[in-house]
């Protein structure tokens, strides 16, 4: 690789060959590229696009499944609050029921009230 004029890059032109390098005053050029050469460059850039294309699409496959799976855990788990939300308010409900009920009855607990109705030994 040696310094060119330019001249000689305009006459040759730049096919099939690395792009010139500009420093300072000098032009320097890379070989001329063999049309096979060429050929087979192309090839194995293809095949590594393909590769990274398949790997790509692996990658983006496993993230959409991922995030599908966690959406589907995240509402089993706000379904799963919202019954145990559900089953606190009707519990509540009925603890208030049975307190109001026992306001009027003469005893607060219920086991007092079986215990009292039970004959005595004698």
């Amino acid at each position: 690789m040696g310094s060119v004029a330019w001249e000689e890059v305009r006459r040759k032109g730049t096919p099939l060959h690395v792009p010139v390098v500009h420093t300072s005053l000098r032009v320097h050029a890379t070989q001329i590229l063999d049309p096979e050469k060429a050929v087979q460059a192309a090839a194995d850039i293809l095949g590594e696009v393909i590769v990274f294309s398949v790997g790509v699409g692996a990658v983006i496959f496993e993230v959409q499944r991922s995030a599908r799976s966690e959406a589907r855990k995240e509402e089993a788990r706000r379904q799963e609050i919202e019954a145990i939300s559900d089953r606190i308010k009707s519990l509540e409900e009925a603890f208030d029921n049975f307190l109001k009920g026992q306001q009027s009855s003469s005893t607060w607990l219920p086991f007092k009230q079986a215990q009292s109705q039970k004959p005595e030994k004698a």
